[in-house]
């Protein structure tokens, strides 16, 4: 997939991925918004196999630089997303490779798997960063993504602010 200049691509993630992934997960400005790197790779075993899931690596000239997770809101009951509308798809991402950060990547990646996603006719995109992660809400602002709501949701972490973001398929950047 193509955003602006750069063509990213994008593999399915497996199991023999996990090094880079626990790399990745342990670098500072990733591990600061993310979970236990442990907790992280065997929650993520678990989902690999599961419905409504696809994770990706990211790529740049056949570079691995990034992770991108894909969720189906309606493949899990107790998903907060549910009120949104049908076919909807969560994503969520970090960029692990330190020195490909602040250059335009995760709004360029996030484009591209948008353009991807809704292809498939997917109708709105929701994304929900932490209120104080500044700089990714800077980056999906522009990828398109606008502010939603504000919520609490529980995840591995307990009860979490979030910042709901969505960006539908009919929105012009």
């Amino acid at each position: 997939m193509t955003a602006g200049a750069v063509a990213y691509g994008f593999s399915r993630v497996t199991r023999d991925d996990f090094p880079i992934l626990m790399r990745w997960m342990g670098e500072p400005h990733v591990a600061r918004w993310w979970g236990d790197v442990y907790c992280e790779l065997a929650a993520l075993s678990h989902a690999l196999d599961e419905p409504g899931f696809d994770a990706y690596l990211v790529h740049v000239e056949g570079r691995p630089f990034a992770y991108l997770q894909v969720t189906d809101p309606f493949a899990d009951e107790d998903n907060p997303y549910r009120d949104q509308p049908r076919g909807s798809r969560g994503l969520d991402l970090y960029i692990g490779e330190a020195s490909m950060t602040g250059r335009g990547h995760g709004p360029g990646l996030l484009s591209a798997m948008a353009e991807r996603l809704f292809a498939c006719g997917h109708p709105r995109l929701l994304i929900d960063p932490d209120p104080a992660n500044r700089n990714a809400i800077r980056a999906y602002e522009k990828a398109g993504f606008r502010h939603h709501s504000v919520r609490r949701v529980v995840v591995n972490a307990g009860d979490v602010a979030v910042v709901l973001m969505t960006r539908d398929c009919n929105e012009s950047r």
